[in-house]
């Protein structure tokens, strides 16, 4: 939005990755499940050691 900020009234969040400021009310909510995009990053990350330990008791 181009909306000034207002700081008695507006929230805002900062987006490291595109170092831009952006009013709370203005985003939208995120899902309340994981997109697919981020189930298949999750899928293919290595498990660490000590996790799989911790399973097999």
């Amino acid at each position: 939005c181009q909306t000034p900020y207002n700081p008695d009234r507006d929230r805002q969040r900062f987006c490291q990755s595109c170092s831009t400021w952006f009013h709370v009310d203005c985003m939208e909510p995120l899902p309340d499940y994981p997109s697919e995009e981020v189930v298949a990053r999750w899928a293919t990350l290595p498990i660490p050691k000590l996790l799989l330990e911790s399973l097999i008791v």
